[in-house]
């Protein structure tokens, strides 16, 4: 343990404030200020934001990606989303670096993604073959988000259709 943390107060703080925090926390999808429908931590009504999987539909706005990328090169895409009803349903961003270069026109890229939605963000990561023919698939990994989805945990599957649309499912755990 450093002496920099033990003379901040870090070292015993730091675990104690993460176990009182665990411990008030309400549910995932819970209302603020709720335990849960059965008043334990963790418990869920159906219809919250883990039951079924959220539908949307990303269509690419803007891409900063150069027509011939260097391998570690940084690029920045934003998205309009629409739900699986055709409406507006929020952004998305997405900051992705190129990660493997089998070929220019097609790179691997490694992507951090937040979903912007009326309720909150969710965050999520992951790793597309941007290779070959469409359509191209992934699955993310949800690292977390604001809002309804502060506690969010899960996966996102990508389904890249064309060049500029992207269909996602997002499937938050319980």
């Amino acid at each position: 343990m450093s002496t920099r943390r033990v003379a901040l107060g870090l070292a015993v703080a730091a675990p104690l404030a993460g176990a009182s925090l665990a411990a008030s926390s309400p549910a995932f999808g819970a209302p603020p200020g709720s335990t849960g429908p059965a008043g334990g931590p963790g418990e869920r009504a159906a219809g919250s934001p883990a039951a079924d999987p959220l539908t949307l539909v990303a269509t690419r706005t803007q891409l900063t990606l150069p027509a011939a990328p260097t391998l570690g090169i940084g690029y920045i895409a934003t998205f309009d989303l629409v739900d699986g009803d055709g409406k507006a349903a929020g952004t998305a961003w997405s900051s992705s670096a190129v990660v493997d270069l089998k070929s220019t026109a097609q790179p691997v890229v490694f992507g951090m993604i937040v979903l912007h939605l009326a309720d909150g963000d969710i965050h999520y990561q992951r790793v597309i073959d941007r290779f070959g023919d469409y359509p191209r698939t992934s699955t993310g990994a949800i690292l977390g988000g604001t809002g309804s989805y502060a506690r969010a945990a899960g996966t996102v599957d990508v389904v890249w259709p064309d060049e500029k649309k992207i269909d996602l499912t997002v499937h938050l755990a319980g």
